[in-house]
């Protein structure tokens, strides 16, 4: 990971890493490489740890937009940090595309390895008790190892509502562009 992109890699101490991580720096980029074993390896494979498919769903107002930033609240950062409290190690997730600052989702779709004794129907309550109420885990099922949720998905939808009225509605400030 290069510094300046995104990667739950920054979100974490490094320190408390389970694997020797190396910093090399070039020039104004420092890249971590991390030399963990080849079972945590996305090419390897899996033997104990099962992929999980999650459906999101989120008010993204108070959120600056899907992808883990340095400092401000993000989606992934959110549910990542939510999987680190269940399981009590890092949990990477990976979602289908990324939104903006401000953006909602009804259905974003996400993939995740879980090598935890807690079964899909049970971490889906303990995550949503443990999110904050405007973003939601809405299903979460075991997948085939190949999956990928940006690489399999088959459609993106998007939705701009727009409102023309000469007064907005207070319950739709959030939710549409009003000019």
């Amino acid at each position: 990971a290069i510094k300046g992109y995104s990667s739950y890699l920054y979100s974490r101490d490094v320190k408390d890493w389970p694997w020797p991580l190396q910093i090399y720096t070039f020039g104004q980029f420092e890249i971590l490489r991390d030399n963990r074993p080849l079972e945590y390896s996305r090419k390897a494979p899996r033997k104990t740890m099962a992929l999980l498919k999650a459906i999101i769903a989120y008010d993204g107002t108070e959120y600056y937009g899907w992808q883990i930033q340095r400092i401000e609240p993000t989606i992934q950062s959110m549910l990542e940090n939510c999987l680190e409290h269940v399981c009590k190690h890092p949990v990477g997730i990976q979602g289908a595309g990324r939104t903006d600052s401000g953006v909602h989702a009804y259905a974003q779709v996400a993939h995740f390895d879980w090598d935890h004794v807690l079964p899909p129907e049970k971490l889906i309550l303990a995550m949503n008790a443990l999110l904050p109420p405007d973003i939601r885990v809405l299903r979460l099922n075991e997948v085939d190892p190949k999956f990928h949720s940006r690489f399999d998905a088959q459609s993106k939808s998007y939705l701009y509502r727009i409102n023309r009225d000469r007064f907005a509605s207070p319950f739709e400030m959030r939710y549409s562009l009003h000019y």
